[in-house]
């Protein structure tokens, strides 16, 4: 049987973003744009002007940033006047094939506890086995399954 798109999709990202899940965010207090500014010696004022605005602009749109109200198509406009690149990433905290698996373990375990009678003597081994193959065939079918609301 071939993979879910997902699937393949979930391995490519998680490959991607790995180099990145150990990075720790940081920003300058001032904001980005405010430290950057200064450190090259420009003004609120020259940077305005650089970017056909004016400095209360510059200045509201430095104090956005530091608030997280910034917009990225602004947050874009400013680097590119601060000859910048805009890094912009969402960075799992695990991997995605990881929090699927642990979403399609948690789900199939809901599906056996609502199922049961109440008896756990019918035989560890093979409620494992079945249990293993819930596992397996929601993680093979469309995760959308494994997210719906309810669950």
């Amino acid at each position: 049987m071939r993979p879910h798109p997902a699937a393949m999709l979930r391995k490519q990202l998680d490959r991607q973003v790995a180099p990145y899940r150990t990075l720790r965010p940081f920003r300058p207090s001032p904001g980005w744009i405010t430290a950057i500014r200064r450190a090259v010696g420009l003004s609120a004022n020259m940077l305005a002007n650089r970017m056909g605005m004016n400095r209360a602009t510059v200045v509201r749109l430095e104090q956005r940033e530091v608030t997280e109200e910034i917009s990225l198509k602004a947050l874009r406009m400013m680097a590119e006047a601060l000859d910048c690149s805009l890094l912009y990433a969402l960075v799992p905290r695990q991997s995605l094939e990881e929090r699927t698996r642990q979403r399609a373990t948690e789900l199939a375990d809901a599906m056996l506890a609502s199922g049961q009678q109440g008896s756990r003597s019918a035989g560890k081994v093979a409620s494992d086995e079945v249990r293993t193959r819930l596992i397996d065939d929601l993680l093979s079918g469309d995760p959308r399954r494994l997210w719906q609301p309810g669950d």
